[in-house]
């Protein structure tokens, strides 16, 4: 199929902030779905600015956006990802400056942009391999705009300081923008035939939901099973399938391969009656940049345990139970521990001051005053 230029709503008019959601399309994953509830609600600020996406969150000011194609999409692959390439750096025009939701940056803008990097997880981590377009743009591209000037938001302290520490950025060019929670959304869903459609019952399995790659350290919770005899571990996510097949091999090795089961991908509402009715959310990874669904886990009503790594410790502290991730035994006694219904219920209890703390609303008043203190707006 040829695509034309006008297939990817290019402008000939001129406004001061173009607003880069590429991400943002019919299946949001990690980014996709920052994207989704932070531009809702950045959406209702007045201002000159236009955001750009294949997709119009629910509830946002539809007249602030100008869809762009879904050819553009990451979800589409790797042409998609060429064409959202080229379309990003050389024929995005028509803005006095952009924004991107994304790491992606643009050639054309230099100094003139800001990107949001949600972690240097490829940089830090070793062994977490990279599509190679997103090598390029850590890299190669970024250390290119940063040195020219750009602007750079983060989500947590803890990416600041590895932003400063890699990319050796002054504080003034960094804005930490936390992420948000919308529990109008997120909260508890009970329904029985979701779960009986996938062979589940309430309260019987531990869920992790995320990426299943290497960093995330699920096998950690396959571990876990050998000792926790009534639970079965369900894993809701993209499914990577090296690291998946050393999961299984894993879980057959330790003989509780029966209890071991990969959803792939699910829908909004299957997600959230997972989140509603599992024993414990458990979300081991041995790095984050922010980590959001611990956080919808909980909007849901669920015990959550993370692992004791900084930006757990920076967001999360005094609300979930952490546990060592190299600590098979850790997670075993936390697990246990879950078993006591007065412990758990005075854990869920502490969740709504949580919430109060991250909201997309405080989320994007936050990214807007930064926007307006830099010059963007």
């Amino acid at each position: 199929m040829n695509y034309s230029l006008t297939s990817f709503n290019l402008r000939i008019c001129n406004l001061k902030l173009g607003i880069v959601a590429p991400f943002l399309d019919n299946r949001p994953r990690g980014i996709g779905r920052v994207s989704y509830f932070l531009l809702r609600e950045f959406s209702l600020f007045d201002g000159d600015y236009e955001i750009l996406s294949p997709v119009i969150p629910e509830g946002a000011n539809k007249e602030k956006f100008k869809k762009i194609s879904l050819n553009l999409a990451p979800s589409l692959g790797t042409r998609a990802n060429i064409r959202r390439f080229f379309w990003q750096n050389f024929l995005l025009k028509g803005y006095t400056y952009i924004c991107s939701t994304s790491y992606e940056s643009s050639l054309l803008y230099g100094e003139k942009q800001v990107i949001f990097v949600y972690d240097l997880i490829n940089l830090k981590f070793k062994d977490f391999k990279t599509p190679l377009l997103v090598r390029y743009y850590y890299r190669f591209q970024m250390p290119i705009i940063l040195g020219k000037g750009a602007k750079v938001f983060v989500d947590s302290n803890a990416v600041k300081k590895d932003m400063m520490e890699f990319y050796e950025l002054s504080e003034d060019r960094i804005g930490v923008v936390y992420l948000g929670i919308d529990t109008n959304i997120y909260k508890p869903i009970y329904d029985e035939s979701v779960l009986h459609k996938l062979g589940l019952a309430r309260g019987e399995y531990i869920l992790y939901v995320g990426d299943i790659i290497k960093r995330k350290n699920i096998g950690l919770i396959i571990k876990a099973l050998t000792k926790v005899k009534d639970k079965v571990f369900i894993a809701a996510g993209t499914a990577f399938a090296k690291v998946k097949n050393e999961l299984l091999t894993l879980a057959n090795e330790l003989k509780v391969l029966d209890r071991v089961k990969f959803l792939g991908y699910v829908d909004d509402k299957t997600l959230r009656v997972l989140y509603s009715n599992c024993f414990a959310f458990v979300y081991p990874s041995l790095m984050e940049g922010f980590g959001l669904p611990p956080l919808e886990a909980a909007a849901c009503g669920a015990p959550v345990i993370v692992s004791d790594i900084e930006v757990f410790k920076e967001l999360y502290k005094g609300y979930f139970i952490f546990v060592d991730p190299h600590d098979t035994d850790d997670l075993i006694e936390k697990l246990n521990r879950l078993e006591d219904d007065d412990f758990r219920r005075n854990l869920i209890t502490k969740y709504p001051s949580l919430f109060k703390r991250f909201s997309w609303k405080s989320s994007a008043k936050t990214f807007f005053n930064y926007l307006y203190s830099w010059g963007f707006l």
